[in-house]
């Protein structure tokens, strides 16, 4: 949107806490997220495993993975004003 929403900053420190990624990220895939920041509302999207893996036959995640997604998940909701 242009605009940094107080929630972006929180999505990006908590990336940055879990991955040592510093510099946000962009998707190279369609998501609700476009829909929801076209229309004004700040959106994050992340989650455990491999985009090339998703939406497939035979879809998984590793346990580590899910394990690093929930500390994140944890950490962004603990950390929203």
């Amino acid at each position: 949107t242009g605009a940094v929403h107080k929630t972006d900053s929180v999505a990006q420190q908590a990336q940055a806490d879990a991955t040592k990624q510093r510099t946000p990220l962009g998707a190279h895939f369609f998501s609700d997220a476009a829909v929801f920041a076209h229309g004004g509302t700040p959106a994050v999207l992340f989650g455990p495993g491999d985009i090339a893996q998703a939406h497939t036959a035979d879809e998984w995640i590793s346990l580590r993975s899910l394990n690093r997604a929930t500390d994140l998940l944890g950490k962004f909701l603990c950390d929203l004003p």
